[in-house]
């Protein structure tokens, strides 16, 4: 119920802040240093090395004395999708947050509470062998999803430099922390790179790429 309560305050208060909202968008390559899953026969199974393809977008804007913020990351991997030997891994990272900053020269500190996780899915159609780990895949169709209460905090220097982390009550559950960075000397509307590591307790996802905000 009470997770319930905070996403629908964070929803009211996106859509109804979307005219001042600013949006972002990213884009960039990702690696799999952890994934677990279960095949179709229900045999557990740990995979690692997957590449992967990343793409975020999402609205950002101030609120009184807040900021909202709610936005997706997704990493994707597909293997044969033309020839049909179907190979699927998918990672979407979706969260709604509220920061309250406070700003001490050009630095700003926020405490954040929000509402997200990650959601996981695995499709092996046929299956596969892995030459490089000399073991085959079973087929399978799985998926699972940690999606909670967030809890964390931010730290922005200037417009150039902004870290945040993320993480559930029982941090080994969800744990999320990111990095933009830009020139101190950049343009207003320069990419930052960013750098993103996320962790629950079947994956552990590393991404890198460019995100700009408009």
């Amino acid at each position: 119920m009470i997770c319930k309560k905070i996403l629908l305050l964070l929803s009211f208060l996106l859509v109804s802040n979307l005219v001042n909202a600013g949006a972002y968008l990213g884009f960039g390559i990702g690696y799999t240093a952890k994934n677990v899953y279960k095949d179709i026969i229900g045999l557990e199974q740990s995979e690692k090395g997957i590449p992967l393809l990343a793409a975020n977008f999402g609205f950002s804007g101030g609120i009184s004395i807040a900021t909202l913020e709610a936005g997706i990351e997704t990493n994707f991997f597909g293997m044969d999708l033309v020839k049909g030997n179907t190979e699927i891994t998918l990672f979407a990272k979706p969260q709604a947050m509220l920061y309250v900053p406070l700003k001490m020269g050009k630095s700003l500190i926020a405490a954040t509470l929000g509402y997200g996780g990650i959601y996981s899915r695995r499709f092996i159609k046929e299956r596969v062998y892995l030459s490089v780990d000399k073991q085959y895949l079973e087929p399978a169709n799985y998926e699972d999803y940690t999606i909670e209460p967030l809890y964390g905090g931010r730290f922005c220097y200037g417009d150039w430099l902004k870290v945040s982390m993320l993480f559930s009550k029982d941090i080994n559950e969800f744990y999320r922390t990111s990095l933009l960075i830009r020139t101190p000397k950049c343009k207003e509307n320069a990419p930052y790179i960013g750098i993103n590591y996320c962790r629950s307790q079947a994956s552990e996802i590393f991404t890198l790429g460019l995100i700009t905000f408009f």
